[in-house]
């Protein structure tokens, strides 16, 4: 069942990148897409980018994450109320560099430090990537054969981050709420610190309890 759910989380976030660079017109338009999941004490965030662009300035300019109460016990706040339960939690979120994810004892840490730092993808180590990732995807099967192509580095970042949360955090593509409060619902705004008229990226909003 867990290499089941990982398939279908890769699946997603790689189909949910697709999906909003076709929808976006524009080419100057990217975006962040998100999901929540919930348990007794937490909620984890995970998040893609539309296209490795995107991905690209966000890695340089780090993430800002808010949240917002919306609704307590079950019964839903005002505005003003709202507006005061605003809370960043965090607002400079950027990957590991390469010298710190050298300290990280994880058999997925060589494969996360090499997608986002190295020069080229050519030697990419896929001892590190669960195989299960790969089978039945034909995306994935061609990215494979065309490793050593720039444009492949960020969906095999989504496959390796999806494999491990901790990696995840550590890659900037997913965040831990230990602070959320059991009875409130939430509305979680992850943006890329990034402001240009020339290319804009806009924020993924996402509920959680």
């Amino acid at each position: 069942m867990k290499k089941i759910s990982l398939i279908v989380l890769v699946l997603f976030l790689l189909n949910t990148s697709g999906i909003l660079a076709q929808t976006n017109s524009n080419e100057n338009i990217h975006s962040v897409h998100a999901l929540a999941v919930s348990d007794s004490n937490t909620i984890k965030l995970r998040w893609s980018l539309s296209d490795n662009l995107a991905w690209q300035k966000a890695n340089q300019y780090g993430y800002t994450i808010i949240r917002r109460t919306i609704d307590s016990s079950g019964i839903e706040l005002s505005y003003y109320y709202q507006y005061v339960s605003l809370d960043t939690l965090v607002s400079n979120m950027k990957p590991l560099s390469s010298e710190e994810w050298q300290n990280v004892q994880n058999d997925k840490a060589d494969a996360a430090s090499e997608l986002l730092y190295s020069d080229t993808l050519g030697q990419f180590n896929f001892n590190n990537v669960d195989t299960a990732l790969l089978t039945g995807m034909d995306t994935f099967a061609i990215a494979v054969r065309n490793v050593a192509r720039e444009e492949n580095r960020y969906d095999f970042s989504l496959a390796v981050a999806s494999q491990d949360f901790d990696i995840a955090e550590k890659m900037a593509l997913g965040f831990e709420d230990t602070t959320c409060e059991h009875g409130k619902t939430y509305i979680y705004t992850i943006e890329v610190n990034f402001d240009s008229t020339d290319i804009i990226i806009e924020p993924a909003y996402v509920k959680a309890n």
